[in-house]
């Protein structure tokens, strides 16, 4: 549920989850890939189900909205540009997350594995609506991460989620030590 992490994308994550799910799909599971960031032309090869649960005019309309109040609170007393458009969008992208259920109700889903991001507990809540196992890819604790790097605005918000997810998850998995 990260919009930093396109499916389609060149970094490292993008490549990592087209690798895991095309490693759970060599393994004969059958895998859908629900994302807010779908660029398909990037990678044509990669031949699974890409779907997002937003619509794009939507979440287009909503960003630019909130953009101009990031542009009218202009640089905050931490130093950081705001960053409330990026943290307000995660937090609402969890609803249409949480809301696939229904248009997955066909789906015999055994489990939803969702890497963690920052705001993000809609995977948690698909999870529990289509009552399968949750499984939490943690690569860092993030809100320390993004609260270093780049601010954190609603960090009472980000801390609730991640405590949250975290213990609610059915099992975590650490891509290192």
């Amino acid at each position: 549920s990260d919009f930093g992490v396109p499916v389609f994308g060149h970094k490292g994550a993008s490549i990592h989850l087209r690798a895991m799910a095309r490693a759970f799909a060599d393994l004969g599971h059958e895998v859908r890939v629900l994302s807010p960031a779908i660029e398909r032309d990037a990678h044509p090869e990669f031949d699974l189900p890409v779907e997002t649960p937003v619509s794009l005019d939507a979440h287009l309309e909503t960003l630019a909205a909130l953009r101009r109040a990031d542009k009218r609170l202009g640089t905050m007393p931490s130093g950081h540009a705001a960053r409330i458009a990026q943290e307000t969008r995660n937090l609402l992208y969890n609803q249409a997350l949480g809301g696939a259920a229904e248009s997955l109700s066909g789906c015999a889903a055994d489990v939803v594995y969702e890497r963690s991001t920052l705001f993000g507990f809609g995977g948690l809540e698909l999870a529990r609506a289509l009552g399968v196992s949750h499984l939490l890819e943690v690569n860092a604790p993030l809100c320390d991460e993004q609260q270093r790097a780049r601010g954190l605005h609603l960090e009472d918000v980000a801390r609730s989620i991640e405590a949250k997810v975290w213990t609610g998850t059915d099992a975590f998995l650490a891509v290192s030590d």
